[in-house]
């Protein structure tokens, strides 16, 4: 079966902008400490770092959705935590990780 997908692009600056909008609005709903530099890891997750894990998830969710309707993208909110590290942002919903086992 072959499903027909209509492949948008979506510029680095759109993006950009679209994301510092999202994090400030989140940053000031949720009380939450946001780094000012945005993180892309492998060019699947793009978020920032966070001072605390206090509504990580919730902010997560916020920016992912804001930024999704300013660009049209699909995005699933990710919160990741490496010992006192603390990443949020969001996955392109076509390039979220597989689970694999080990």
């Amino acid at each position: 079966m072959v499903t027909k997908v209509k492949a948008e692009l979506v510029s680095a600056s759109r993006l950009s902008d679209a994301i510092d909008k999202a994090v400030k609005i989140a940053a000031e709903r949720h009380q939450v400490a946001v780094d000012t530099k945005t993180i892309l890891l492998n060019w699947e997750l793009i978020g920032r770092r966070l001072k605390t894990a206090l509504n990580a998830q919730q902010f997560a969710t916020a920016v992912s959705q804001d930024v999704g309707k300013a660009t049209g993208m699909t995005l699933q909110p990710a919160t990741l935590q490496v010992g006192k590290l603390i990443y949020v942002g969001f996955f392109d919903k076509l390039r979220v990780p597989i689970e694999r086992g080990f």
